[in-house]
């Protein structure tokens, strides 16, 4: 279990904090790319992981970027990945959620095809929770 917060995501499993990781979802904006307008919000609710699209290696050429240890999880084509940029932990993508590489490479080993994925609003600062069972 993870929750987002200003300070990163918390591995919640066990009840005890296990570590710390900072990661970054969307923007929250609408932008023109590529001729066309684009949605950058990570979308909220129940998803499960595509058991076609989780690749170790993955490169998207929409956005022109590496997507290590991808596991897509929306029909628009958003995915959890590693991300080797720095000063994750606050919105920063498309709508993708973002990770380090050292937590994208442990979630990319321990996820199975089909992993459900909860992404919920949380009332405070409308700050987002993902959660991975």
């Amino acid at each position: 279990v993870f929750a987002k917060d200003e300070d990163g995501a918390k591995d919640w499993s066990t009840l005890k904090l296990k570590r710390v990781w900072k990661v970054s979802t969307g923007r929250e904006a609408i932008e023109d790319h590529n001729g066309g307008v684009v949605q950058t919000s990570t979308p909220v609710g129940l998803f499960q992981l595509n058991p076609n699209r989780m690749f170790v290696k993955y490169r998207s050429i929409i956005w022109d970027a590496d997507m290590p240890y991808a596991m897509f999880f929306s029909p628009r084509g958003l995915a959890i990945h590693g991300s080797y940029e720095r000063g994750l932990g606050r919105p920063r993508s498309h709508g993708c959620v973002r990770l380090p590489l050292e937590f994208s490479k442990l979630l990319f080993t321990v996820t199975h095809i089909g992993t459900p994925v909860i992404i919920a609003e949380r009332r405070s600062w409308a700050k987002r929770s993902i959660i991975v069972r």
